[in-house]
């Protein structure tokens, strides 16, 4: 259901690539880059293939562009359609969720001795379909979760996603609790999200298929 952006380009001045729906790009610039990628997921395509995909919907693209007046801008040129950066932002209910959202809330100076910092957030779905946010929030060094704790780190989230997102302010008065997130808390550096020395992903896509029990 997700639009993506879709434009032409010129491979003699930037070619783009897409391997395992990660996009690569090359380009010839005054600091050359080669094979570069960007972190959007997508993929590429060329011109009898997008000709193809309009075709199916109905739209045949050198009519449309007669009938708009631009018939001579029409070049048969490879294209790249892009989804959002995979490790930026999620969604909930249409409002985007930007990580910078959560990491305010994890600011509060009342968390200060607990939490790192470090979280990673999912949008999933419960047995009835319903979208929900997921918050895995990586605790201190021998700090141990509890149910308290717990409940004030939602808290400071959930005002923090209010505050920073008209769009989920907005869910959150249509829908009330239903939009408030889940926080699970995780040992310090524990090897599902926290692993020590990864690169740490503050959004992911897919949700591991194990997860060990993360608090004690």
């Amino acid at each position: 259901n997700r639009l993506p952006t879709f434009a032409q380009f010129n491979p003699e001045f930037i070619n783009f690539e897409s391997v395992d729906k990660n996009i690569y790009c090359t380009g010839n610039n005054t600091i050359p880059f080669v094979r570069y990628e960007i972190g959007d997921n997508g993929g590429v395509i060329n011109f009898a293939e997008a000709d193809s995909i309009f075709k199916a919907y109905g739209l045949d693209i050198r009519k449309e562009a007669r009938r708009a007046g631009f018939q001579n801008m029409i070049f048969e040129l490879p294209s790249v359609y892009l989804y959002e950066r995979s490790d930026m932002s999620t969604k909930l209910y249409g409002a985007i969720i930007f990580p910078e959202y959560v990491k305010d809330g994890l600011e509060n100076p009342k968390l200060a001795n607990s939490v790192t910092g470090k979280f990673t957030m999912f949008t999933k779905h419960d047995k009835k379909q319903d979208e929900y946010l997921e918050i895995n929030v990586e605790l201190k060094n021998g700090v141990k979760a509890g149910k308290v704790l717990e409940k004030e780190i939602k808290k400071s989230i959930n005002e923090s996603l209010l505050r920073n997102s008209a769009e989920h302010r907005n869910n959150a008065h249509m829908m009330g609790e239903k939009v408030s997130p889940k926080i699970i808390l995780w040992l310090y550096e524990h090897p599902l999200y926290f692993k020590g020395g990864a690169k740490h992903k503050w959004v992911n896509k897919e949700a591991p298929s194990q997860i060990k029990r993360r608090s004690h």
